[in-house]
């Protein structure tokens, strides 16, 4: 069934405690120690497009990754359009064999 899986990003909170993320949805979240949460939209792009935070958010995150605070479990996957067939695909990595698979709300080209 299609959906739009692929439009999101997911992070997890690896740590043992509860931990307040400033730059995580529209006013910050607290995560429960190993617990998800997901946000339409590359993550990355949306704080730099964020004139309010980009500088403070961006910074943040960058100390939280590098310091083992949030784990970045998924993105937005690309995508793709094949030039000789023209069929739109994402990129998708199983078995740490990188492919292409239709995207999540379905196959389609654009000739």
């Amino acid at each position: 069934m299609p959906d739009t899986s692929h439009l999101y990003t997911t992070v997890k909170n690896p740590l043992t405690f509860s931990r307040v993320y400033g730059y995580l949805g529209t006013h910050g979240k607290t995560l429960p120690a190993g617990v998800r949460f997901t946000q339409i939209g590359n993550l990355v792009d949306t704080l730099i497009g964020d004139k309010r935070y980009k500088k403070r958010g961006t910074a943040a995150l960058e100390r939280d990754l590098l310091n083992s605070k949030i784990e970045i479990i998924s993105t937005p996957r690309p995508i793709l359009k094949d030039a000789a067939t023209f069929d739109i695909k994402a990129l998708n990595l199983t078995g740490g064999v990188l492919g292409t698979v239709d995207p999540s709300w379905g196959a389609y080209n654009d000739p």
